[in-house]
């Protein structure tokens, strides 16, 4: 069976990204689907902790 790809663009902020992120999390279980975040790199480590696949925008626009 085909897997359902979900790409989630979130900005990293703790308001947006964690409610997503529980929203997301009972997907990831569930091999049916393949879920990539795209977020910025302040959040990377909880997200990957998770199970997430992420992949980094704003690099370059935001202070660490």
């Amino acid at each position: 069976m085909r897997k359902i790809k979900i790409d989630v663009v979130v900005v990293p902020l703790s308001g947006h990204l964690f409610q997503t992120l529980n929203l997301l999390a009972p997907l990831l279980k569930d091999p049916l689907y393949e879920i990539r975040l795209f977020t910025g790199p302040q959040r990377k480590a909880v997200a990957e902790e998770m199970g997430f696949q992420v992949i980094h925008i704003l690099t370059n626009s935001v202070d660490e």
